[in-house]
């Protein structure tokens, strides 16, 4: 049996961006990219991304995502994660997010460029990232806009007592780890989903590679839990402002819903939360979308929607303009209409 799979190396970096190698409290260097809105090294406030998926390669596009935020006046710094493309160390899942993020933040505070407050943006595992620099309570973390995601990403969903949701087991997370996770690279492949059982592909393919993915390793066949957060959870930790946004057919909604559901019992974290719940799924595909991937033209259309929540609550909680009175509690969107509605509270009165 042969699986087949694509390797995706490293994408070339940018022109427009600064290349670093942050240390971090441990030796381990990780790739870093600058992007400065264009004529200034001036200090001022930055956006920090921290993700797996390649800082400069086209799945995630962060290149034109800092275009974007450096047209609107933030500096942006983007990150490979730990054992990840251009970052030194072992790609594992998770336990790592809350020291790096609170070292690179520290790093990004120090350059001449920063004026010491500093956001962050970002979703799935890059919204992951946020939660874990929450929790590790850098003062220069002014407000972060995780979207899709949540704290608990990658655990087995569980049903609230007495509801009518069962417990969903998510093939995805054991693929996660051999695809985004298994080493510096990510390998794009599936396996066949009508044998079983279907962890042989996945055994099949660490053997094709020649290497194992030490998360997988972890999680299957006895799962081996590592504390996430060191120091504890985001939500022990003093509150930053959270633009947080859910996709209605997001595969990752249930981990987003019980963040803010958490959030509703922690009155400083309840008072700092603002709700965004888009009909999107996990890749941002609007309700009723019927078309391929996106072309780097369509990319380009859709950032405005994408990036302007965020940004417009990072000018009121980062850089001060404005008061927290003009960002609405909660945002949504009917599904095919256009447009947000507005409410106080979710689920909104007479709901």
């Amino acid at each position: 049996m042969s699986i087949d799979y694509e390797r995706i190396d490293a994408a070339p970096i940018p022109p427009a961006a600064r290349s670093f190698r942050v240390r971090m409290r441990d030796g381990v260097h990780l790739a870093t990219d600058v992007y400065l809105p264009e004529g200034t090294d001036a200090p001022g406030p930055t956006i920090l991304i921290r993700l797996p998926y390649d800082k400069a390669g086209d799945y995630a596009f962060i290149p034109l995502v800092a275009e974007y935020m450096t047209g609107r006046g933030y500096r942006v710094v983007a990150q490979d994660v730990r054992g990840k493309f251009r970052s030194e160390g072992q790609a594992l899942l998770f336990v790592n997010e809350a020291d790096d993020g609170y070292d690179t933040i520290e790093w990004v505070s120090r350059q001449s460029w920063s004026d010491g407050a500093v956001a962050m943006w970002g979703d799935s595992y890059y919204g992951y990232t946020q939660w874990a620099a929450a929790a590790s309570a850098h003062p220069a973390l002014k407000a972060i806009a995780p979207r899709v995601t949540g704290t608990r990403l990658g655990e087995f969903p569980t049903a609230e007592p007495g509801s009518r949701r069962r417990d969903v087991e998510m093939a995805i997370i054991l693929l996660y780890p051999l695809t985004h996770f298994h080493s510096q690279e990510t390998y794009l492949w599936e396996p066949d989903w009508s044998e079983r059982p279907y962890v042989r592909d996945l055994e099949e393919f660490q053997r094709e590679v020649g290497t194992r993915s030490a998360s997988f390793d972890l999680w299957y066949p006895h799962p081996v839990i590592l504390p996430r957060f060191r120091d504890g959870s985001p939500f022990d930790a003093p509150a930053v402002p959270v633009l947080n946004t859910i996709g209605s057919w997001d595969n990752c909604a249930p981990w987003s819903w019980h963040d803010h559901e958490t959030i509703a019992r922690r009155p400083a974290w309840r008072q700092n939360e603002f709700l965004l719940l888009e009909s999107i799924d996990h890749e941002n595909y609007p309700f009723g979308y019927r078309g391929g991937e996106r072309t780097l033209e369509e990319t380009r259309e859709m950032l405005p929607a994408y990036l302007d929540p965020a940004l417009e609550f990072f000018d009121v909680f980062v850089r001060g303009a404005g008061a927290p009175e003009s960002i609405p509690r909660v945002r949504w969107n009917l599904a095919g209409t256009e447009g947000y509605r507005h409410s106080a509270v979710w689920p909104p009165a007479g709901a």
